[in-house]
């Protein structure tokens, strides 16, 4: 065996017996130790950490998002919630739009009124604040007064002398009791019946007739000043730059009317006719019954 020959298997023997000691050396790994192994650990793991971190730190980062969001709609939950709270009896301010301003200083409408200034926004709710004021039969300054007598002229309302006269006769019998006439003038005479009627009878009957006159004139104008409210509150609908149904119209009234302490929307009196007994029923209406009452012994 030469030189190169005994090299070679030197060598080879070294790798068998070096493969042996790594065979029984199984904890052994060329790559394995723990400066490398924990070390390529820590950083998969901080590399995970990272991706994880970073879908962590997306995930805080969406969590915060989400958080975000949730807030967001928990706000716009609250928004909703605060209309849907404040409809129960006033309008979100969103919903009134420009009729925010009924939040203006009190004098600064009757400012406007005295001035009779009714244009614009402000001048709108100064109109229907006169309107209602005059509707609820509020004493009036007399410039308050002049701008009403402006929007609603009163100074011809004249009684009908038949519906004076009608008043007079009511309750009596046409052929046999005294019956009244009035003439254009307001002037009472007797028309029928009249033996015994003297002066004194006649002017005890004219004071009644003028009575009667100022109530009927009296009712007159004040439907007038009523329908100036509603004209004057059909202004603030057509005038309005935000939509409102009836119900938000009404709540919009009603807020005005809390603000300056007086009604904008009264209510119509109901009167409930109660058929006379034996008086007939007219077609779909419900005959009254009678009230009975139990005795006990």
């Amino acid at each position: 065996m030469g030189y190169s020959d005994r090299t070679k298997t030197v060598r080879i023997l070294s790798c068998c017996a070096l493969a042996a000691v790594l065979a029984a050396a199984p904890g052994f790994a060329p790559l394995g130790g723990i400066g490398w192994d924990g070390a390529a650990y820590a950083k998969s793991d901080k590399a995970g950490g990272n991706g994880n971190g970073g879908n962590g730190n997306g995930g805080n980062g969406n969590g915060k998002a989400k958080g975000q969001s949730a807030s967001g709609k928990s706000a716009a939950a609250n928004g909703k919630a605060a209309k849907v709270a404040s409809a129960d009896g006033t309008l979100h301010p969103s919903q009134k739009g420009k009729w925010n301003a009924m939040n203006a200083n009190t004098n600064a409408l009757d400012a406007h009124i005295a001035n009779g200034n009714f244009n614009g926004t402000i001048g709108a709710l100064s109109q229907v604040r006169l309107a209602a004021m005059a509707a609820s039969g509020a004493e009036l300054t007399p410039e308050q007064q002049a701008a009403l007598d402006g929007f609603v002229d009163t100074s011809d309302v004249m009684a009908d002398p038949q519906a004076i006269a009608d008043a007079l006769n009511e309750g009596t019998d046409p052929d046999t009791d005294p019956q009244y006439s009035v003439d254009e003038n307001g002037l009472v005479d007797c028309s029928a019946n009249c033996d015994g009627i003297d002066d004194a009878a006649l002017a005890e009957k004219q004071a009644e007739a003028d009575a009667i006159a100022e109530e009927l004139e009296a009712e007159a104008i004040a439907d007038a000043y009523d329908q100036f409210l509603e004209d004057s509150k059909q202004r603030i609908i057509d005038e309005s730059n935000k939509p409102l149904d009836e119900a938000q119209q009404e709540e919009l009234f009603d807020e005005m009317g809390d603000k300056w302490g007086l009604d904008l929307t009264p209510e119509e009196e109901l009167v409930e006719e109660v058929p006379v007994e034996g008086e007939e029923l007219a077609e779909g209406e419900v005959p009254v019954e009678e009230e009975i009452v139990l005795v006990t012994e």
